[in-house]
């Protein structure tokens, strides 16, 4: 509830700097239930645009930071590192960039930047 109670003091703020694309993307969802779900329905009241990929509630977000390292670094494998690597490409394609380039420059399991 409390970073929905955020979401319009983030929209004044997007205001502020010029009204520029915003995207939601959600973190920490839990495995199980529809609490995200619940709060996609609270947020398309706002009129904000989402990101098709959830970030969950993963061990790997904390135990990389932990470290002073991403999950892409930590897990290459893991579902965290996939998860990212999925919002990267999406919002690659939404900004028309082409992911493929920078997949090849990376290679397999590595982020690009």
């Amino acid at each position: 509830m409390y970073d929905l109670e955020t979401v319009p003091t983030s929209l004044e703020l997007v205001k502020l700097a010029g009204a520029k694309p915003a995207l939601v993307l959600l973190n920490a969802v839990p495995s199980r239930g529809q609490r995200h779900e619940q709060a996609v329905q609270a947020l398309q009241g706002f009129g904000l645009a989402f990101c098709p990929v959830y970030f969950g509630e993963r061990a790997a977000y904390g135990d990389s930071a932990a470290l002073g390292q991403t999950p892409l670094e930590y897990a290459p494998q893991g579902k965290a590192a996939e998860e990212i690597r999925l919002a990267y490409k999406y919002i690659s394609k939404l900004l028309g960039k082409d992911t493929a380039d920078d997949e090849a420059k990376a290679g397999p399991g590595k982020h690009s930047g």
